[in-house]
Parts: structure tokens; C-alpha cells; sequence
């Protein structure tokens, strides 16, 4: 066999084992078009969380916390930072002669698909010994502090369980031990004609709670249904209507609040 006729049997083993080669290589990347759409919005999520930011007000015809009447008609603000699943909240309370109740919340937590845990500092004033001493937060101050969790079942069964535990400030009894004051909440949103949402939820006390919500032993307290229609102004301002019908079982009160919210 002449050379002539070797050198071309060689180039197409030379060329059939480079092919072969690349094909055995580790580090080939898979095409970015084989990897599907929903993998890929996830990857791109990941890799670049983004910057969200809420705020607005409502205006109520009174205030009702956890099913207690708290004040008469009263200015609420808020405000909200996220970036991926951290978040930083601010919320306040005042009724309208800024003297009968003010409350700032505090709050910063993480969300994760259905789940929620929380930290909450909880400023209530006037009180009657520390008015004017907000980096005062001893069990005397005007501070409460909370950890909380929340779940959501699922999309299908969107039934919600919320339960929050006071750990540090002014949450103690008589004799100067802590409460560990606890509320918890089940709760499940659902939807009528023309747009209206609409959630009802039991909430209760599981142990007594002396000197922070003031309730002996196991008490319900909270038993509501909420409903809100909300229209999109322009661009990103929403208004929304709602009423909040509200019965406290202990307490034995029934409340019905109104009210309009402004948010962007």
C-alpha cells in the first residue's frame, strides 16, 4: 500500500476519534434550549433576586387587634421591603386624636414558598411608664416581641395556620415571670362574583396571657369574616374596599369595622 493511499485512511481515524473525544467530554455544557422553560425562569430567579417594595394606608372606622378593641377610627400605614424571600416591614396605628392608641411594628422575616417566619417588635404607647423612652426594652417598656410561623396548605386547599409567641419586653406577669403569650390562627380566603375576596379564620389564645392580651386559660378570641373589592387606579395604585365583621367569644364583643386602603 503506497503512502498516497495511507494518508487518507489516516485523516478519517484522526477525525473519527476526535469526535469521539468531544462527545467523552466532561465539562460540555447541555444547550441552553434543552433546558426547560420553567427550570430556566427558577435558575434566572435564583441567580438575581429582585427588589420589591409595597406601601400604602387604611383608613378605619376603629381598630380591632387579634378580636379586641383596641381604638375609635384610626390612620394605619405601612411599608414593606423585599429582596427574594427576605423582607422588612414597617406598620402603625394611631387613632385620629393620637391620644387614646399608637402603635409602631417592626418587622423582618423570611418567606419561602408556603412558609413564614417572622420577628416582630410590637411598640405600644401611651404607656403609662415608658412614654418617651422608645430603646428602653425591659419588661417595663412599651416593647413586646414576637416570633411567628405561617403556612399555607396548598393552592387547592388554601387554608391558612398562622401562630406567633411573645419571647422578650414587656410580656410578664404579676410576679415578674414570662408569659410566653401566644396567639394562633387558622384562617381560609375564598373569592364570590364581581371580584370580591373574602376570608374567615378563628383565632385563639392557647394559655393564659396576664399583662399582654389579659386572657385566663385557653380562650377563643377572635372568630371574623373579612371582605375587600379592590380597583386599579392607574398604573400601580390600587384602592380597595373593605368591612371586617369581628366577634370576640371571651370577651363577649362583636364589632364591625369599615374602611378604605390605598396601596402602590
Amino acid at each position: 500500500m503506497t503512502r498516497s493511499s495511507i494518508l487518507p485512511i489516516v485523516a478519517v481515524l484522526l477525525l473519527f476519534t476526535a469526535r469521539s473525544a468531544s462527545a467523552r467530554t466532561p465539562k460540555e455544557s447541555i444547550p441552553e434550549k434543552h433546558i426547560p422553560e420553567e427550570c430556566a425562569d427558577t435558575l434566572a430567579e435564583a441567580a438575581s433576586p429582585r427588589l420589591g417594595f409595597e406601601m400604602g394606608i387604611e383608613l378605619l372606622s376603629s381598630y380591632v387587634s387579634r378580636g379586641s378593641y383596641q381604638a375609635g377610627a384610626s390612620f394605619q400605614p405601612f411599608l414593606r421591603v423585599s429582596w427574594g424571600g427576605l423582607f422588612i416591614g414597617a406598620w402603625a396605628s394611631t387613632d385620629f386624636s393620637g391620644t387614646q392608641m399608637r402603635e409602631v411594628n417592626l418587622s423582618l422575616g423570611y418567606r419561602k414558598g408556603r412558609f413564614e417566619a417572622a420577628l416582630i417588635d410590637y411598640y405600644i404607647a401611651p404607656h403609662p411608664e415608658a412614654e418617651g423612652r422608645f430603646f428602653d426594652f425591659g419588661h417595663r417598656s412599651a416593647h413586646t416581641f414576637e416570633a411567628s410561623l405561617s403556612w399555607s396548605v396548598s393552592e387547592r386547599v388554601p387554608i391558612g395556620i398562622w401562630w406567633g409567641t411573645m419571647f422578650a419586653g414587656a410580656d410578664v406577669a404579676d410576679d415578674g415571670r414570662r408569659n410566653y403569650s401566644s396567639y394562633a390562627e387558622i384562617s381560609y380566603p375564598f373569592a364570590l362574583r364581581q371580584a370580591v375576596d373574602f376570608k374567615t379564620g378563628v383565632g385563639f389564645m392557647p394559655w393564659s396571657t396576664e399583662n399582654c392580651f389579659n386572657t385566663r386559660g385557653f380562650a377563643v378570641t377572635n372568630v371574623y369574616l373579612h371582605a375587600a373589592k379592590t380597583w386599579t387606579l392607574r398604573r400601580n395604585l390600587r384602592l380597595g374596599l373593605l368591612a371586617r365583621i369581628i366577634c370576640n367569644p371571651y370577651r363577649e364583643q362583636f364589632n364591625f369595622v369599615g374602611g378604605v386602603r390605598f396601596e402602590l
